[in-house]
């Protein structure tokens, strides 16, 4: 938790608005809805940024250390256990930063033994994601149902 003063946090919710090309929300509706996931829990969050770019996640974390703030990266929000809500700065990625990189890609091909770089595409979420990786018998832990279907 934050020992960061309101004054602290309303000088980083200022400092965050100039710094980060993402949008910046610190009004109460975006706390409210960024409070909850799909657990139980609710813990409003100090503020919430939608980053465009990977410098702005580079310069959300290195304002939010200097404040003395925690950081909390936020996909779907889809929790069962609460591990999406904290009192800290949340990162949502899912409105600019949905995309797989071309270099994540081929890291994560390398480490399954893929020769990927000539089935290389932009990948655009999961389903996408299967399809690419398709026939390499790799499974994550939590074999979660995507938008087109369920997983194997």
């Amino acid at each position: 938790m934050t020992t960061a003063t309101l004054s602290d946090l309303r000088a980083l919710e200022s400092e965050l608005r100039r710094a980060v090309s993402g949008e910046v929300r610190f009004d109460a509706t975006s706390k409210a809805l960024y409070s909850t996931d799909a657990s139980l829990y609710s813990i409003p969050p100090v503020g919430v940024v939608l980053p465009r770019s990977a410098e702005d996640v580079q310069t959300v974390v290195t304002l939010c250390v200097q404040a003395g703030v925690a950081v909390l990266p936020r996909g779907g929000g889809t929790s069962l256990a609460g591990q999406t809500v904290n009192h800290a700065v949340v990162l949502d990625f899912t409105r600019h930063m949905r995309g797989v990189s071309r270099t994540t890609m081929l890291a994560f091909a390398y480490k399954l033994g893929m020769a990927a770089e000539r089935r290389w595409k932009r990948i655009r979420g999961l389903d996408q994601l299967g399809k690419l990786i398709e026939g390499v018998h790799f499974q994550d832990g939590s074999a979660v149902e995507t938008s087109v279907g369920t997983a194997a």
